[in-house]
């Protein structure tokens, strides 16, 4: 049902871009241009890449299956809450920093594109820094405020903030991660993303 759920969701995503786009811009184009196969090859790379990262909460979650009860809930609380800052903040530079990345190596600007590295992950870096240092301070009267209600008793509630505190650690990672990923990718090095990707989810 979660499958026919999101397939329903995309396709409706999908109809209303296609709306949108004026039909010259995906009808006649796609008779007249050649399909790319280097764009094929990177662009799978890059699904695939992503596809790990994705297994990594996963993975966790199995993991966590394995403990005493409440564990897999606390985990999947804990990580929200830091999915939040990495979502609106995180990905959204390292989203933004590709196209830009691309256009400097696609007009052959390599000093801009090294400032504009240099620049974007001090940047994210900082604002990475931020939000460890008041995620970590604040964790237990967040999770407090958020979830006590219900079911949730104090030492639930502790639980959570503690794995709050350590999957927050995770974002000025992230942050440059997802950056160097970003170059690499405007690079159209997307096989290393996706083989350097594949190491971290193996350690």
């Amino acid at each position: 049902m979660l499958a026919i759920g999101v397939a329903i969701g995309a396709g409706a995503r999908l109809a209303l871009q296609a709306v949108v786009v004026p039909a010259p811009g995906w009808r006649d184009r796609a008779d007249t241009v050649p399909a790319d196969p280097l764009l094929a090859r990177a662009f799978a790379a890059g699904i695939a890449a992503v596809g790990l990262t994705v297994l990594a909460p996963v993975l966790v979650r199995a993991a966590a299956s394995l403990l005493p009860g409440g564990a897999v809930a606390s985990f999947n609380y804990a990580q929200k809450l830091t999915e939040l800052p990495v979502g609106i903040l995180i990905t959204t530079i390292s989203t933004v920093a590709l196209t830009a990345f691309s256009g400097l190596i696609a007009s052959g600007d390599e000093a801009g594109l090294t400032t504009a590295v240099r620049t974007r992950v001090r940047r994210s870096l900082a604002i990475a820094l931020i939000v460890v240092a008041f995620g970590v301070a604040f964790a237990d009267p967040l999770v407090t405020l958020l979830f006590d209600r219900g079911a949730m008793d104090a030492a639930a509630l502790n639980r959570v903030a503690a794995l709050t505190q350590v999957s927050l650690l995770q974002i000025p990672f992230v942050s440059v991660s997802s950056l160097a990923a970003a170059y690499l990718n405007a690079r159209m090095r997307t096989g290393e993303v996706l083989r350097l990707t594949g190491y971290c989810l193996a350690a």
